[in-house]
């Protein structure tokens, strides 16, 4: 643009570019910084979550039931028996018909009901390792009850081969 000289007109402002990326930068790092932050509560809290269930594994009375009989009530009647065993500390025992892996085990249920799944708690990932399919134990953990199709115990923090295994 053609200058006039008998007009004196400032020159036009230059940005600065340096103070715009530092800026920048700042704010990246503090919104990753609070990201991360709320993140590593999260874990805390699931943390918190699997502590508090295995106090309760460890510490509540147990209703003792043999997977057969627990498939059965949820034949039955799945309401009654939500009632009956979800959220409750249950010493289960039976055969275990399938073994994913060292830290879930299938027991055998009911002619026509469902298997009764046990999840080894995070802090005993290696809870079912010495056992079999074929063995009868005892498994205690925390009934969830019916979900989907399955029967869920989780959190389970003991395994025990009874007499009569092999």
């Amino acid at each position: 643009m053609p200058r006039d000289d008998d007009f004196n007109e400032p020159a036009p402002k230059q940005t600065n570019w340096l103070l715009w990326f530092g800026c920048g930068g700042v704010l990246l790092v503090l919104g990753c910084g609070i990201f991360m932050r709320a993140c590593g509560g999260l874990g805390m809290l699931g943390m918190y979550q699997i502590a508090k269930q295995d106090k309760r594994v460890a510490d509540e009375p147990v209703t003792p039931v043999t997977a057969l009989e627990m498939s059965q009530a949820f034949l039955d009647n799945a309401d009654a028996a939500n009632g009956r065993f979800d959220g409750k500390v249950v010493l289960v025992t039976g055969v275990i018909a399938k073994k994913p892996s060292d830290d879930e085990i299938e027991l055998a249920g009911a002619v026509g009901g469902q298997p009764i799944k046990c999840a080894a708690s995070v802090n005993k990932s290696d809870l079912f390792k010495l056992v079999a399919v074929g063995d009868t134990v005892e498994v205690k953990g925390i009934c969830t009850g019916k979900v989907f199709n399955d029967i869920d115990v989780e959190s389970c923090q003991s395994v025990q081969k009874t007499k009569n295994t092999k």
